[in-house]
């Protein structure tokens, strides 16, 4: 049997106003209808009954529907609200996913089958108890059955956001909401990014942290990810070839991906971890490759890093290798943002240069409707071995956490470490001087059992032993002050290609524990 796209579970979420569209009719419409005049005719996906009213409910949920051709990409359009909505497979294809597998997947066998609609009927009455049994037996032999639907429904005990097409798993939450990874149920949507809801029925502001702990990952972890600045950089900085992620790769068989890039920060590096970022503004994507400007507010809502303003070829973009430009990918799309730095060239400081890598079709927009550009290779990567270790170039605790929490909230699992930025002066160390060292406190606190302090066992002479080095006087004066020592550094802040692989080895002894009871290892 074939399987047939659809698009599941659609959520009507108006951006420009914050809401919900909720007890609406609407029509559908090709990608490239940009004028909204012709509405296709949709069906229900598995009776192939015609849908004479696609209406969403009181939370701007709608049912699911098929239209004909199977398109990864419609409008829909409800008085003036116009939004895009992508399908099962198209969401599928956009995270680099093979639809065969994916299909073969959801079509799992008919014990499979049924067993879900055991934990459907459980999901009915609302009980989590009942609904973690009658998911644990749906999915308990079925680890790569695809929850698919993309959607947000409410239900008595809580909200439950659905994500991007994921294994799925069954985790018991005692005393909370609960949060249970299985397909939709008649109005009801379970699964990845459920939110725990407080005593006054709000909801719990560290949900998405405290339900990636519960829940823990999903798939065997392949791969090593990183979120970082120049002391995460492989090979980026001449005094250093190599990293402490490679060293942490090599030793755990993982493959890594390591877009850092030096003088970033953690806004810079949410671009690259491959959570999508909201481009408003569009009118199509060109078919050609000439550049076009955006101003600062049409990306990220104008939420940008730091970056390094000295350009000095005329164009307003850094001249710092890779600072502030990303290769992303936009319906499909290799596009180049460069960020402004400053008016050289008769820029905008903020305003984003943007042209298509390679000559294609053009793609048409309606007005109004919103795309979403993620880092391109970053998304098969989703569900690594997470190191966030943001660096020195902002050490804003709030800013730092508001960047880990998304990046959380979005990978969906719990398979992260926290690395604190390195403080270079006895003064920062004992706090009298600057804010790192309240940096460091407030991340190791915030990431309890995750962050690890690392720097005092790298202001060590079993630093200096591990890494086969007689220490100097001036090793003897840092480790005395608390710094990493000289012979392993190539300057204030960054180490030398031998201090980054000791680095990688503390961090492996620090977390092995953390890493084993993970299975990573």
């Amino acid at each position: 049997m074939a399987f047939q796209d659809y698009f599941g579970t659609p959520i009507a979420y108006d951006p420009t106003q914050d809401r919900l569209v909720a007890d609406a009719t609407f029509t559908v419409h090709a990608i490239d209808d940009t004028s909204l005049s012709t509405p296709l005719p949709v069906t229900e996906p598995g009776s192939g009954a015609a849908i004479a009213e696609l209406r969403s409910s009181s939370i701007g949920v709608l049912p699911d529907f098929r239209v004909a051709g199977d398109p990864a990409q419609v409008l829909i359009k409800s008085g003036s609200f116009v939004t895009s909505l992508t399908s099962v497979f198209g969401a599928v294809l956009a995270a680099g996913l093979d639809p065969d597998t994916v299909a073969a997947a959801i079509l799992a066998s008919d014990e499979a089958s049924a067993a879900r609609d055991d934990a459907q009927q459980a999901a009915a009455s609302l009980t989590p108890e009942m609904i973690s049994e009658a998911a644990g037996e749906a999915l308990g032999d079925h680890p790569d059955v695809i929850a698919s639907a993309v959607g947000l429904a409410q239900s008595d005990a809580g909200l439950v956001r659905k994500g991007q097409p994921e294994a799925v798993r069954v985790a018991a939450l005692p005393g909370i909401s609960f949060a249970v990874m299985t397909e939709s149920a008649d109005g009801l949507s379970l699964g990845l990014g459920a939110f725990i809801l407080d005593e006054a029925g709000e909801i719990h502001p560290d949900s998405a942290a405290k339900i990636a702990a519960a829940v823990g990952a999903t798939k065997p972890v392949t791969s090593i990810a990183v979120l970082g600045d120049s002391m995460s950089s492989d090979g980026k900085i001449p005094s250093t070839a190599g990293s402490y992620v490679r060293t942490m790769a090599q030793a755990l068989g993982l493959e890594m991906f390591n877009p850092a890039i030096p003088g970033e920060n953690p806004l810079d590096g949410l671009f690259r971890t491959g959570i999508p970022i909201r481009v408003t503004g569009l009118t199509s994507i060109p078919a050609d490759t000439t550049e076009f400007v955006l101003a600062a507010s049409q990306v990220n809502g104008g939420e940008t890093g730091h970056r390094d303003t000295t350009a000095t070829d005329g164009t307003g973009i850094s001249t710092g290798a890779g600072v502030g430009q990303f290769l992303m990918d936009v319906m499909g799309v290799p596009m180049r943002f460069r960020r402004v730095v400053n008016t050289e060239g008769g820029y905008t400081v903020g305003q984003w240069r943007v042209n298509r890598v390679t000559a294609g079709q053009a793609i048409p927009l309606a007005p109004g409707v919103d795309v979403y550009a993620t880092y391109t290779g970053a998304a098969r990567f989703k569900d690594a071995l997470w190191v966030f270790a943001s660096g020195r170039n902002d050490m804003n605790l709030t800013r730092i956490r508001s960047v880990y929490d998304r990046v959380v909230a979005w990978i969906g699992h719990d398979n992260y470490l926290v690395l604190p930025p390195v403080l270079t002066s006895a003064a920062e160390v004992d706090g009298s001087f600057g804010t790192g060292r309240a940096t460091v406190n407030g991340l190791l606190a915030a990431y309890a059992g995750r962050a690890f302090d690392w720097q005092p066992s790298m202001s060590s002479t079993a630093a200096l032993t591990m890494a086969g080095i007689t220490p100097t006087s001036q090793d003897t004066s840092d480790i005395s002050d608390g710094i990493v020592p000289y012979s392993l550094r190539a300057d204030t802040t960054h180490f030398t290609s031998l201090g980054v692989q000791v680095w990688g080895q503390t961090v492996l002894d620090l977390a092995g524990s953390w890493l084993n009871s993970h299975g990573i290892h």
